[in-house]
Order: structure tokens, then sequence, then C-alpha cells
């Protein structure tokens, strides 16, 4: 099975501790909040498309070690709302685990996946920064998917979330090692404003390819998919060939446009992009796109 470098990062062994970087920073890559000094804590904002933007807090949380996965599991008693939190041993470029899901289901019992229904790819971003005295400090966001919504494409972003020396039971799994052989990236200029993504990487596994890149000053994600990878032109059909751009909490989905793969050397594929993306407030051209990622 080729590896899946869904997006998290871990930074909870010891030589990985001691973030560098503002860029780094988990809390501020993710936005997220900090609670009171020495409290259990996990909460996530999330806006429902036509709605305005709620909190799920949670009353308790408890995170599991076991074998090579990492559970965290939050309610709120009070609601009934619940969300958990999982992710393997498989590291990714930036020493953090990957292969994870997010699971949110609201006080009607409505579930939201961070799996999404073009692509059946992971949308999640794990990020702990702190494992000390049998506890685990981080963030997280995703983009949540309601298979049984009315339009269940129509992605709602989780932002904001942190969790806080939350409990851990069992032993954190020991990562797997990961020689990145490149530096990713991704760039493309997003209605009128060129966006260097600071953080791009790829998804491998057995539905496709997927090129993803975030940036936080502005806050921007987008993210291209197909099936297959060689040299040539894809049309973009929202099947095998896809794409999606985030400008701030709103989602567009692409519906024209091509990828052009321009050269696939050692695994590694470079190439342009270009394509029209809209949801229900409007229209976003994306234009310029270039990228370099790994394929294997």
């Amino acid at each position: 099975m080729k590896k899946l470098r869904f997006l998290t990062a871990f930074v909870a062994f010891a030589t990985m501790l001691g973030l560098t970087s503002c860029s780094d920073d988990p809390a501020e890559l993710l936005n997220g909040g900090q609670g009171p000094a020495g409290s259990t804590i996990l909460n996530v904002n999330y806006t429902i498309p036509g709605d305005s933007t709620k909190v799920f807090v949670a009353t308790s949380v408890n995170a599991t070690a076991s074998g090579d996965y990492v559970t965290i599991d939050a309610e709120n008693a009070d609601t009934g709302e619940s969300l958990v939190i999982e992710f393997g041993n498989q590291l990714n470029k930036n020493g953090g685990f990957a292969e994870g899901t997010i699971t949110y289901v609201d006080a009607s019992g409505n579930e939201y996946t961070a799996t999404s229904p073009f692509t059946s790819l992971n949308t999640g971003v794990v990020k702990l920064s702190e494992s000390a005295a049998g506890t685990i400090t981080g963030a997280f966001s995703f983009i949540g998917y309601d298979n049984n919504a009315a339009a269940p494409e129509d992605g709602v972003p989780f932002f904001s979330g942190i969790f806080e020396q939350v409990p851990l039971s069992g032993t954190l799994p020991t990562p797997l090692p990961y020689e990145p052989p490149f530096e990713a990236s991704i760039k493309a200029t997003v209605g009128a404003t060129t966006v260097d993504f600071g953080t791009a990487w790829s998804v491998v596994n057995q539905q496709g390819h997927t090129f993803k890149g975030t940036n936080t000053e502005p806050a921007y994600e987008i993210s291209l998919f197909l099936t297959a990878v060689s040299e040539g032109t894809f049309v973009i059909d929202m099947s095998t060939v896809s794409a999606s751009v985030t400008v701030g909490e709103d989602v567009y989905n692409a519906v024209s446009g091509e990828i052009i793969i321009t050269d696939v050397t050692d695994g590694i594929a470079t190439g342009t992009f270009t394509f029209t993306a809209e949801n229900e407030f409007g229209t976003v051209e994306v234009t310029n796109g270039t990228f370099k990622m790994s394929v294997e």
C-alpha cells in the first residue's frame, strides 16, 4: 500500500519538541486558542453554510494510545455532541503522524466526517505540541461532510480547534521513519491575490493523488486531485480530476479548468493548473498555478 501523506503533524517526542518558528507553532498554524492554565479542554469552531459560527465545547475528553494508533474521544454530556480524532504512526514530511480520521456528531445526531465525497480522502489537520505527565496538547481543524445532507458536497469548516492537557492512557506509538526527498511546493493567483502556499504536501492512496497547500496569512487552502499521474493535460471533470480552493472559511469547488503535468521524474511531479471554482456565494478564478509534488 502506498504511503498516505494525510497532513497531520506530531511533535510530542523529545527529539521533536521545541518548535523554533512562528509558522511551525500548531496554535498559529491552525489559529487555535488557549484555555485556562492547568485545565483539560477541547473545543472547535464550525460554520454550517447559511448559519452562524458555532462552538463545540467538550465536557469530557480523554486519549488512548493502542498499538500504532492514538484516539482522542470528546463529548458534551449536556448537548449530546461528540468528536473523535484518530491518527496512526506513519510519519509525514512535517515529522507528524499520517493516516487519520476526525468525526463530529451534533446534538441532532448528524455526523460530519473529515472525508471528502469527491476524493474519499481525509481533510483534517492535527498537530500535537506537547506530551508530558501523561497528557497531550495540540490543535486541529478539518472540513467536515454530512453524507446524509441534501447537499453532502458542501463542506463544513471546523477551525481553531484546540485540546490541552488531555489525559493519555497507553504509550504513544513510535513513529516510522520518513526521509523527505524534496520540499513540496504549490503556488497560484487566487482572484487578484498571489499565494505561495507555505505548507504543501501530497496524499497518495488507492483512490489517487491529492496535492494540497495551506496558507495562514491570509487564510487560503487549495487542493488538486487526479486518479492517476502522468505527463499530459487533464481537464477538470469533478470525477477523475477535481480541484477546490478555500478562501477564509468559504470552500469553492472547481467547475472547469485543467491540470497540466509537465514532468514526472524520480517520483516527483511538476506542473501547472488553472480553474474556475464556485459555491453559493460566488465564483473564484485560480490562475498561474504551479506545483512540485511527490507522487509516491
